[in-house]
């Protein structure tokens, strides 16, 4: 702690460079957390770089070096929910990293440890995760995975038992030995180095660290032993000459009777006098690989791999090693239960060979089944012939990639098969010709019964009818119609767009899942444009969408996951005093506009009418954003739900108030906050279901009058508050008691 202590000291003195040791030293504990919360290597390795740059310019607000570890830890759980939130197509593409550095692979980490891994941990918690890694990678006792977590120590002693058990020791010591160097890296030490300090620090870090340095402990030993290593040798050489007899001379060749009566032996070598015998190639090598599931990358046990006449046996991770083979490239092929599955696969004993992802049919058996039935929404008949995609995860609509991966399948009484391997959540979606896709959420627990029965009540197809304007209010063809809110892996592995608009601006989406669905456009010329459409069973949802105008405020409005439209919308400018009102223009579902603004900083309230059922009876999101003549300031307006919910009690000197309302603040990053207003009366307690996850903020307002709810915005200044903070990770509800 006093290093510690003293090197956040030279940091604050003007010298960067000092927090070098900080990285050093806490590199592993960071990494071990990110890892835990993400369950991918890139991620981690992310995670770990925006750690420590957050953690360097707000270094400022560490007063005790004591508190460091924790608070880097909690640091490391917010950056990974920042890179898992802000989706998009290069969130699992690893960072640039020096080619000179000796790296670990991490798509190879990743596939062949950490998913494994990832597989057994599947039932564990959070915490349990997190502390499990912290002793693996880092070889941290119960003690400081207390201090690291800000548990009690003998929580983390019951979790670190408990994990520790139930994981195969074997896995944790592979995976600990191969991401020692990444958990420990010095590419990334000085990467950070020079993000944070710049490349003189970088280079100073570089030469002093002790990351990357091999040990010389062993040199002399060494040196002794090469040096007794030359003395056997050249002893052995003179005894050789010693005792031996001289070899012939080069170029002599053995006289050898030419009578047919000779027997044949074996090959003579010419000026040797020493029969040729056949090259025999070392056969003490190993071929290793894995077999995986073509859907989700999960290992396939029981499979037989053939590389000749040599065969192995997949393991419960569908890892696989065929011993006494030759050095090189082989060709494999793969089996179940006598029949072939897949060939043609070529792997080699001196490298990382890919997983062999294959598809899984009825000829593979798979530990988890799934049993459903397809029927027609209205009439309830069977479909015959229908096709089945499945992802892991519970998207918010139909995946891109899925458009690909759909396969078919046909029973006559519209019986649906499908299987799994490991534990977790699954989607699988449903399709038909002339229905709409149907996806089914559901988790495979240790209790998950095999022969239960799912309903997949199809719906006809939706259709989307568009037409797209430019800024100047003319029809533009070729405009592209992208879906959105997809997984980054979607984007990466399927389909980019849907389609193009024609000459006359116009497109036509077809077999499109029933609810919200969320289109981009974009237009090289023109720019980018949103729709938030809602789609109908078997009916066509026409809409019209005008890509904004360079200079104006545009975005989505979308409340519990459906377009809206604003109740009431201010604007703000710090050059002119107060605000004003606004009539936003909405150029498509879920998109808005707003034209005519100021250049500079400008700082938005919005409020929505409460929708059916809400419990809160007002709902303000404030934002701040930069207007920009040259290009669209796009600002997003999600008020999301969540199945995140707080309740509690309030009391007012010991007694319930005659009037108390509570306001739930949602921080959405730095510079937006999304406030619920909840008008309690006198029953002393509230709750408030619904909720995302995240950080934010309880007030209550209180009072011995009768106050209304619309006089609730004059009177709050004379109202009595108590505010409390809150964070949503693991626990679905919090209980938030409040007395004044």
């Amino acid at each position: 702690m006093k290093k510690d202590q003293a090197a956040v000291k030279q940091v604050f003195k003007g010298r960067p460079d000092a927090f070098r040791h900080i990285i050093e030293k806490y590199q592993p504990v960071v990494c071990a957390v990110a890892l835990a919360q993400s369950g991918h290597a890139v991620v981690a390795d992310k995670a770990v770089v925006a750690t420590f740059k957050a953690a360097f310019e707000r270094l400022q607000s560490i007063t005790d070096a004591k508190r460091l570890p924790h608070w880097l830890c909690a640091l490391a759980h917010k950056e990974v929910e920042i890179l898992t939130g802000n989706r998009g197509p290069d969130l699992l593409k690893p960072r640039d990293r020096d080619p000179s550095a000796k790296l670990a692979d991490l798509v190879w980490l990743q596939n062949e440890l950490v998913e494994p891994l990832f597989e057994e941990m599947g039932p564990f918690s959070l915490q349990e995760r997190k502390g499990l890694l912290l002793n693996v990678l880092c070889g941290a006792d119960a003690g400081e995975i207390a201090a690291y977590l800000k548990i009690e120590t003998r929580e983390a002693q019951e979790d670190l038992a408990r994990t520790r058990e139930n994981v195969e020791k074997k896995l944790l010591k592979e995976i600990a030995g191969a991401l020692a160097p990444e958990i420990n890296s010095k590419e990334r030490m000085v990467h950070v180095m020079r993000e944070v300090a710049g490349e003189k620090a970088a280079l100073k870090a570089a030469r002093e660290t002790r990351l990357g340095r091999q040990r010389h402990a062993l040199l002399p030993a060494l040196l002794v032993l090469a040096a007794a290593a030359a003395v056997v040798a050249i002893g052995g050489h003179f005894a050789y000459r010693v005792f031996l007899p001289n070899p012939p001379a080069p170029g002599v060749r053995t006289a050898q009777p030419a009578t047919g009566d000779t027997a044949a032996g074996p090959p003579v070598l010419e000026g040797s006098g020493v029969p040729e015998t056949p090259v025999v190639l070392p056969t003490n090598y190993v071929l290793r690989g894995r077999v995986g599931d073509s859907r989700f990358g999960d290992g396939i046990p029981g499979l037989v791999v053939s590389a000749g006449e040599l065969r192995a046996e997949t393991d419960p991770y569908g890892a696989f090693e065929i011993q006494g083979v030759t050095r090189g490239e082989h060709q494999v092929s793969i089996a179940c239960g006598g029949a072939e599955i897949s060939t043609g696969h070529r792997l080699h004993t001196e490298r990382r060979n890919p997983r062999i992802d294959i598809q899984v049919d009825d000829r593979i058996s798979l530990r988890f089944k799934l049993n459903g039935r397809v029927t027609d929404a209205n009439t309830g008949q069977a479909i015959r012939d229908f096709e089945v995609a499945a992802c892991k995860g519970a998207p918010q609509m139909l995946q891109p990639y899925l458009i690909r991966e759909f396969r078919g399948q046909s029973h006559p009484e519209g019986l649906l098969r499908e299987q799994f391997q490991t534990l977790g959540e699954y989607t699988v979606y449903v399709r038909a010709t002339g229905y709409a896709a149907l996806p089914l959420t559901f988790s495979i627990t240790e209790s998950w019964d095999d022969n239960s029965l799912f309903e997949f009540r199809l719906f006809r197809a939706a259709t989307i009818s568009g037409k797209v304007y430019g800024p100047n209010e003319l029809t533009v063809s070729g405009v592209m119609v992208m879906p959105r809110q997809g997984t980054p892996e979607g984007t990466g592995k399927g389909v980019i767009e849907y389609m193009r608009t024609d000459t006359r601006g116009e497109f036509n989406l077809h077999g499109l899942p029933i609810g919200v669905n969320w289109l981009l456009l974009d237009h090289r010329t023109h720019g980018t444009g949103r729709a938030v459409v809602v789609t109908e069973p078997g009916k066509v949802a026409e809409v019209k969408i005008q890509l904004p105008r360079k200079g104006s405020l545009a975005g989505d409005i979308v409340v519990a996951g459906r377009p809206a439209k604003f109740a009431d919308f201010r604007v703000s400018n710090p050059s002119v005093p107060g605000s004003r009102t606004v009539e936003p223009l909405y150029n498509a579902p879920g998109q808005y506009e707003v034209l005519r603004l100021p250049p500079g900083e400008v700082t938005v309230v919005a409020r929505v009418a409460p929708e059916p059922g809400a419990p809160w009876f007002d709902r303000v999101f404030e934002q701040k954003g930069v207007i920009d003549q040259g290009r669209v300031c796009w600002m997003d307006f999600y008020y999301a739900q969540g199945p995140f919910s707080l309740a509690g009690s309030v009391s007012r000197r010991g007694a319930a108030p005659r009037s108390a309302f509570v306001e739930v603040a949602l921080f959405r990053g730095e510079n937006a906050v999304d406030r619920l207003l909840l008008d309690i009366g006198s029953s002393g307690s509230y709750q408030c279901g619904g909720l995302p996850s995240g950080k934010g903020e309880v007030t209550v307002y209180t009072t011995d009058k009768a106050v209304s709810k619309q006089d609730f915005a004059a009177a709050k200044g004379g109202m009595e508050r108590f505010s409390k903070p809150f964070e949503f990770v693991d626990a679905r509800q919090i209980q938030l008691d409040l007395a004044f």
